[in-house]
């Protein structure tokens, strides 16, 4: 029996660089799949929240365009021990809760 995503919009695969911003804390990351509703980011801080709900700034870094913010929440966190790092994705998944035209846009011209 086929399974079906809970997804409302298919994620792409892209990687772009970003900085995550939480309270005082700012830490650099990069974008593995994107979509119009949220984002999985990879990074290696273990300065952001861990709970989900948590608002965390992001700011997407694509190359030949303005610096894009989006406000999100953390809706889930992805711990990985530091010696499988090198073959396994820790990071954050993150629902847009605000965005600006431009990243939609950008998405779209990802698909």
């Amino acid at each position: 029996m086929p399974t079906r995503s809970r997804r409302q919009f298919a994620r792409l695969k892209y990687r772009l660089a970003c900085e995550l911003y939480h309270g005082r804390h700012k830490t650099s990351g990069l974008i593995l799949d994107v979509s119009a509703r949220g984002l999985f980011v990879r990074t290696s801080s273990a300065t952001l929240p861990r709970e989900p709900g948590m608002e965390v700034r992001v700011v997407v870094k694509a190359v030949g365009r303005e610096p894009l913010e989006l406000m999100t929440r953390l809706a889930r966190a992805k711990r990985v021990r530091r010696e499988l790092a090198s073959i396994a994705d820790g990071g954050f998944g993150l629902e847009i809760t605000s965005a600006p035209e431009g990243f939609y846009e950008l998405v779209q011209s990802l698909s």
